[in-house]
């Protein structure tokens, strides 16, 4: 045994620097393996940590765990003593409560309001309303020239705007303050103001229609029943589109929607 034991020593001795680098090399692999898997399991732990961080920025989770965080109060506004009802199923309506019987209820309250709304009491027939013969004529508004003639079809000289025109009523000369009469028994329809013909009073008897124009006031008001000869205003300064002609009255016939020479219905 000890010889065994000597050559042994004798061994190591004689190779002792091969047998401790030997052990060097093993100790230094030993080393970079240990090195080398902790900066495996680190490198894994960073790409953990990496998929959770998208995770929390795409579905709204946080932590390594992928846990939902709650919802923003911004996102779901949430009335308080209120449940929530974000995922509520929808309720099936029944068909006594469909739609199409609703839209039926809806529409038949709209048209009623509709109908009050647009309807026009001015509209109704008037209580006041006369009767009117046109072969009986009409009496002449005020005594006066006819400066300027019915003239619908063909143009004649209009002086203050020098050019030619046509005109759908008559021009009769007067003064200012002069009194403009019925010219037959009529209902007031209408008072109002006109661009070129300035205050305006419209006369309605039957089927036709008076107008009086370039009046200063009025001497009725609308709805009165009138006899023939009743003053129904005074005769103003003209508007500016009459200014060359002078103070006087316009005065228009319509039948209906057609307009008619004045001057083929005053009497003799």
């Amino acid at each position: 045994m000890k010889e065994k034991k000597n050559s042994f020593k004798e061994i190591f001795s004689r190779n002792k620097k091969a047998y401790i680098s030997v052990f060097v090399c093993l100790f230094v692999v030993y080393a970079l393996l240990i090195v080398g898997i902790g900066s495996s399991n680190k490198d894994k732990g960073s790409e953990l940590d990496n998929i959770n961080n998208e995770n929390v920025a795409d579905n709204g989770t946080e932590g390594s765990t992928g846990a939902a965080k709650d919802p923003a109060p911004t996102a779901v506004p949430q009335i308080s003593g209120m449940p929530d009802i974000t995922n509520v199923p929808p309720t099936k309506i029944p068909d006594s409560q469909s739609a199409g019987s609703n839209d039926v209820s809806v529409l038949d309250g709209s048209e009623q309001d509709k109908s009050e709304s647009v309807e026009n009491p001015a509209d109704k027939p008037t209580a006041n309303k006369v009767d009117f013969n046109p072969d009986e004529g009409i009496a002449k508004p005020l005594d006066g020239e006819i400066i300027m003639p019915y003239s619908i079809d063909h143009g004649i000289y209009h002086e203050t705007l020098s050019q030619f025109m046509t005109n759908d009523g008559l021009l009769i000369d007067s003064k200012n303050g002069e009194v403009a009469k019925a010219c037959t028994d009529a209902v007031v329809s209408d008072i109002y103001t006109d661009t070129r013909r300035g205050l305006c009073v419209e006369l309605k008897a039957g089927e036709y229609t008076f107008v009086y124009g370039q009046l200063s006031s009025s001497s009725v008001n609308k709805g009165d029943k009138i006899s023939e000869g009743t003053a129904v205003g005074m005769v103003g300064e003209p508007t500016k589109y009459y200014s060359v002609e002078g103070a006087h009255l316009y005065f228009k016939v319509m039948n209906g929607e057609e307009t008619v020479d004045p001057e083929e219905m005053f009497r003799e």
